[in-house]
């Protein structure tokens, strides 16, 4: 999924290309891991690296014309499923459904933010502890059914190897 992720933030961008330590800012992850989902994505074929023309030691990264085909059939593919996955709902429950899920962003993103730190100080402990575990466990939820979703579609297959590799292999995500 990070991998993806990293193809479509790339794709989005309007020159399409990143140097590492801004894409490690936007994962939010370590210097490591983001160099390992580049260096898997280059393998693939989907980016490519070089050195920036004013500063050699940074290195940049940029979507090729496979990686963007690449965005093209993962968007796709999640339209598709999403349309599966909330066929079953009415209008108003996607609504609904949408406006909880953009509560659930909204909270990470003032999780982040630097005052939210400084909440134990204005707030007793029992408030700030709520004020972080519904959006936490909202978000879980988020990733429960999206994993759920996931299972569903591989099971769709029928190849018995994908399923038992991927049942065995959710749980480290």
């Amino acid at each position: 999924m990070a991998q993806v992720t990293v193809l479509i933030w790339l794709n989005d961008l309007p020159d399409k290309s990143a140097a590492l330590k801004e894409l490690e800012r936007e994962l939010h992850v370590a210097q490591s891991t983001t160099a390992d989902i580049v260096a898997r994505l280059e393998q693939k074929g989907f980016v490519e690296g070089f050195g920036d023309s004013s500063d050699k030691r940074i290195k940049m990264v940029r979507i090729t014309p496979k990686g963007e085909q690449c965005c093209i059939n993962a968007r796709k593919n999640m339209e598709e499923s999403e349309g599966k996955l909330l066929s079953e709902l009415s209008d108003e429950e996607r609504i609904t459904f949408n406006k909880l899920l953009q509560t659930v962003r909204n909270g990470v993103i003032i999780l982040e933010d630097k005052k939210s730190l400084d909440m134990f100080s204005s707030m007793s402990v029992s408030k700030a502890v709520i004020k972080n575990a519904v959006p936490a466990m909202a978000a879980m939820l988020m990733v429960l059914i999206y994993n759920l979703a996931d299972t569903f579609f591989v099971g769709q297959t029928s190849v018995i190897s994908r399923c038992f590799g991927f049942s065995w292999t959710t749980f480290l995500y």
